[in-house]
């Protein structure tokens, strides 16, 4: 168990650790990163592949810590089990974030348990369009099984947590994109509960698959991250839906996010060129509205993309590293959904299948925001 460490120069005040979740459930993670980052408020989430600079691992701990001169950093967390449902347990979290100079909250959050649509929905609610949210669903590889995020502590299922950043000194970017296009006829979901959808064209959703696809329907969930449905939100923005399971007793498909009954969708498909297009586009929307390379990116990509590239994975990586520069720092994960919004004026969405990246940059050089490149790594071979 190798261990590569980094010397900060500055002391932390915020570790972002992302991990295959067998390894960051052992309490030796936190641990360490405890006793060598005393003070420092210590986020950890289960992930469906760690990022490091332009490279992704699934069996590793990648942490990394962030010292900001003029920025504050709170944070929050609660337990689902707490509350009524997701919806309620996330109004209950964003509303312990003072909203007094907040400028961006990060949002890490169970992707087994917890529905994402209603944790994005509550943030809209909470913070309107006013701040910017970014973040994603804890993930369990190809499992598909449980998932788990902490702060200040082991992490553990059913948790949602959130990070607040304030004050004048930090601009915040973001990005994303897709790559997936609509093929075939248009098709209406008959009947949905939440992120369960039932019938589509008044048929039984899984007999809809099966004579889609034939024999691709064996191979589940990964054969059919190659097939998502999208379909346009209530403000006309096109949302992507990943299968994430399928329930033969009753019919339904589980997907990567509601899916509304009356939905108009389409199958969508993409291929690895029109993928990559789409991380390179995104990094160029979030890089454009800054003037030089950010100090580091925060990049939350889907499970579903990474399933598809396969090998090639870390070409979406690499753009996103050579278009930033070799000095900033990247880390972050694969994830069960991505939260960010489309652009400056749009509300925050759950994306599915998709590439998003949040850039963080010192607005002066008066305010220093000090990021280094890996504060503490742990790479399990």
């Amino acid at each position: 168990m190798p261990r590569e460490t980094t010397t900060c120069i500055k002391t932390p005040q915020l570790i972002l650790c992302f991990g295959k979740k067998q390894v960051i459930a052992q309490p030796e993670v936190y641990n360490s990163l405890r006793a060598e980052f005393v003070g420092a408020e210590i986020a950890l989430c289960s992930t469906a592949g760690e990022i490091a600079g332009d490279r992704c691992s699934t069996d590793s701990v990648v942490a990394t810590g962030l010292h900001f001169e003029s920025t504050r950093v709170e944070t929050a967390i609660v337990s689902l089990p707490d509350f009524n449902d997701s919806y309620e347990a996330s109004v209950a979290l964003f509303n312990k974030l003072p909203q007094a100079d907040l400028i961006y909250v990060m949002v890490l959050s169970d992707g087994s348990l917890v529905n994402g649509t209603q944790l994005v929905k509550a943030s809209n609610e909470v913070f309107g369009k006013k701040i910017p949210v970014t973040g994603g669903m804890a993930g369990d590889g190809a499992n598909f099984k449980s998932s788990i995020c902490g702060l200040n502590s082991v992490p553990s299922e059913g948790n949602i947590l959130a990070i607040g950043f304030y004050g004048q000194h930090l601009n915040v970017t973001f990005g994303t994109g897709g790559g997936w296009k609509p093929f075939g006829s248009e098709h209406v979901i008959t009947q949905s509960t939440s992120n369960r959808v039932y019938k589509i064209d008044g048929e039984n959703a899984i007999s809809v698959y099966k004579r889609r696809f034939g024999s691709y329907v064996r191979h589940l969930p990964s054969s059919m991250f190659m097939y998502p449905l999208t379909f346009e939100s209530q403000n006309s923005s096109v949302l992507v839906r990943g299968v994430l399971s399928f329930d033969e007793p009753t019919g339904a498909i589980t997907f990567a996010g509601d899916i509304p009954t009356g939905s108009r969708v389409n199958f969508a498909k993409a291929d690895f060129t029109a993928l990559i297009d789409a991380a390179q586009q995104a990094t160029s929307t979030a890089l454009a509205e800054i003037n030089r390379p950010p100090d580091y990116v925060f990049i939350v990509s889907c499970v579903g993309r990474r399933l598809v590239l396969g090998p090639g994975v870390d070409e979406e990586l690499y753009f996103a590293k050579s278009m930033s520069g070799q000095n900033t720092a990247i880390s972050g994960f694969y994830s069960y959904g991505e939260i960010s919004p489309f652009n400056i004026e749009n509300e925050i969405h759950l994306h599915s299948q998709t590439f998003t990246l949040t850039c963080f940059m010192r607005q002066t050089n008066h305010s220093k925001t000090s990021i280094p490149r890996s504060a503490w790594s742990d790479r399990y071979n």
